[in-house]
């Protein structure tokens, strides 16, 4: 009996060993030890493989599909550019009008005038007076002072109505009052000489007389720009002259009532055109 159960023992552990299947388990009340034995050869071991990875796929691209040639037909040159140049606006400002006054005259500053003037001419108060005619130059120095030299020739009668012919030359000075307005006032004085032949073969006594005067001059007068270079003027000129001979003495001198002197005066009346430069 006991060869037995040790043979069965034997054999337990043997199978234990072999396997190693056995585990201790609850066998219940009033047993100390159970076991599970499996009699004959034991099952294969279990081997696990894992699963293989997946292929490793390679996808070749497709090629690219050939370009594309486009053929471009060149576009013909532009035209030049068309270049409108306008006029810069004109900027008009309004405001409340304005009263204007009229522009002043502008008086150059030097000016040399060439003209001609007529004239009338009175010696006597009982004759009528001579009419003539002349030429004249004015120097401007500045727009108020002016130079002035003329040449005169009249013709008429003189004192106790004798014929008479002068030649006058006289040089004066001009002094304008408002030089920057286009009527101009204007004062003169001067000297003169004069050649005188009175008398003729026609006159009751027959007798005629070359004479020469020298005297002073002096008188006012008014000029009328009508532009930059021409104006038209009018004076009257008082005179006082003497003979520079013996002349007075004839019957043609200057003699009143009897009596005869080397002095006489008289006045002169001009209109001038004068064009200046």
């Amino acid at each position: 009996m006991k060869k037995t159960l040790g043979g069965l023992a034997a054999l337990l552990a043997v199978t234990f060993a072999l396997t190693g299947t056995a585990s201790a388990q609850y066998c219940g009340d009033g047993y100390s030890f159970c076991a599970q034995v499996q009699i004959g050869a034991p099952p294969p071991p279990v081997v696990y493989f894992p699963p293989a990875p997946p292929p490793v796929v390679w996808v070749q691209p497709a090629p690219p599909p050939p370009p594309i040639v486009y053929q471009v037909t060149p576009l013909p040159p532009a035209p030049p550019p068309v270049v409108i140049v306008r006029p810069r606006p004109r900027l008009v400002y309004y405001s409340e009008p304005v009263q204007v006054a009229a522009p002043v005259f502008v008086m150059p500053e030097r000016q040399v005038g060439l003209g001609l003037h007529l004239g009338a001419a009175a010696v006597s108060e009982n004759e009528d007076p001579m009419a003539g005619f002349g030429a004249h130059i004015r120097y401007r120095t500045n727009p108020r002072f002016a130079v002035e030299g003329t040449l005169d020739l009249f013709r008429g009668v003189g004192y106790e109505g004798i014929p008479r012919r002068e030649i006058p030359l006289t040089l004066n000075g001009l002094w304008y009052l408002n030089p920057q307005s286009r009527f101009q006032f204007y004062f003169l004085a001067g000297l003169g000489v004069a050649s005188a032949h009175i008398g003729s073969p026609d006159y009751s006594s027959g007798e005629e007389v070359d004479t020469t005067f020298a005297g002073v001059q002096a008188g006012l007068g008014a000029e009328l720009r009508l532009g930059r270079h021409f104006a038209v003027s009018g004076d009257i000129r008082g005179f006082v002259r003497g003979r520079l001979d013996e002349s007075f003495h004839s019957e043609e001198a200057a003699c009143r009532d009897g009596e005869c002197t080397p002095y006489e005066g008289g006045a002169t009346f001009n209109a001038a055109a004068t064009m200046y430069f």
